[in-house]
């Protein structure tokens, strides 16, 4: 997550600069607007149309906020931020009904239309606490699987596991009932009742059986630009410099 610098080309212009052209700044001084080079028209272009906004959505998980919060807060950036689960998001993608999303990075790699914005996302190098696996039965003995309905990276992610390291590659089962259970988001912060033989945090599994960190989700749409990128980059970086 990236990108910052003195103001001019690339650089975010925040309300000290701002101030230079109306004395009366409704954000802290420090605080970014929009980068002065992708700002395509804002209310620094007097007389001319506002552009179109851009229809974004992302996941209501707490692992979403430092790219979110700075994104919701400003109206000048042209992003309209709305909220569903992961799963909904790659659909409503496909449809067309969104021109940006915090898309599953396994719904981004099955499309080739999306163009991602670099340097963001959702993803762990180690354990991450908010993907798990519950299973009641060793994992080499694993033979039926309830994935979480709000996913799609994380329950690709179990079955590469469970299939690369303990060789099994169980059936779809319901929760109730199957031998392994996948859970996601805040949700995976409660304990699951159990009994239960093992959980497994995905993350921390995957970094053990191939040595790199995982994505989760990315910023990813059909008509991303280079405006569009340079506010998800700075929103970003706001929202980890945020963080208690």
């Amino acid at each position: 997550m990236e990108e910052g610098g003195r103001e001019e080309e690339g650089s975010p212009l925040t309300c000290a600069s701002y101030q230079k052209e109306r004395p009366a700044c409704p954000l802290p001084r420090d605080r970014p607007i929009i980068p002065p080079m992708l700002s395509g028209v804002s209310d620094l272009q007097p007389g001319l149309q506002p552009r179109l906004r851009t229809r974004a959505w992302a996941v209501p998980y707490l692992n979403a906020r430092p790219l979110t919060a700075f994104l919701a807060g400003d109206p000048r950036n042209g992003i309209d931020l709305h909220q569903a689960e992961p799963s909904l998001l790659g659909r409503e993608m496909a449809a067309g009904r969104v021109d940006l999303a915090l898309l599953p990075a396994f719904a981004v790699l099955s499309n080739a239309g999306l163009k991602a914005a670099d340097g963001i996302s959702i993803g762990s190098d180690g354990p991450v606490r908010s993907v798990l696996l519950y299973a009641r039965r060793p994992l080499g003995k694993i033979r039926t699987l309830a994935s979480d309905p709000a996913s799609l990276s994380s329950n690709a992610l179990a079955r590469v596991l469970l299939a690369e390291r303990h060789g099994v590659r169980p059936t779809p089962a319901r929760a109730d009932e199957a031998d392994a259970v996948v859970i996601i988001g805040d949700a995976a912060f409660k304990p699951l009742p159990g009994p239960w033989q093992e959980v497994v945090d995905l993350g921390e599994a995957w970094r053990a059986l191939i040595g790199l960190p995982f994505v989760y989700a990315l910023w990813a749409g059909p008509t991303l630009d280079a405006r569009t990128a340079g506010i998800l980059r700075e929103a970003a970086r706001l929202g980890l410099e945020d963080r208690p």
